[in-house]
């Protein structure tokens, strides 16, 4: 039996509310104003629904910092789990504390373009 429309709108709005207090969450522990990257002079993004290049100064997108965590991943030991499950988490908290505290530096910034934005650069032929 499928369930009346209602209920796919409730369940929607649900994981909508989740989306949200989620990309709160992380928003407002890594991201501040300064992330926000907007549209230069030149026309190289645009939006997607009219093609028209986004003026200047408009916002298209967010920079996201990488970081590069590898050096921190350990295997279980499945005869002892208890010792690296707790180094696991040592080491995760010591990672959290050190991005809240801007102790390391990301490997790489990743323009993140908001979704109705794409970028189409022009180049001039020499």
């Amino acid at each position: 039996m499928n369930n009346p429309p209602f209920f796919k709108k409730i369940n929607d709005n649900m994981n909508q509310e989740k989306k949200i207090k989620f990309f709160e969450e992380v928003s407002s522990e890594l991201l501040c104003s300064d992330d926000v990257v907007y549209a230069s002079e030149e026309e190289e993004f645009f939006y997607k629904d009219t093609d028209e290049s986004v003026p200047y100064g408009e916002p298209i997108g967010i920079d996201v910092p990488v970081y590069d965590f590898d050096f921190i991943k350990y295997d279980i030991d499945e005869n002892d789990n208890s010792r690296d499950a707790n180094k696991f988490s040592y080491n995760a908290n010591q990672e959290y504390e050190a991005l809240l505290n801007d102790w390391i530096e990301p490997k790489e910034i990743k323009l993140v373009l908001f979704k109705n934005v794409y970028w189409s650069p022009k180049y001039e032929e020499e």
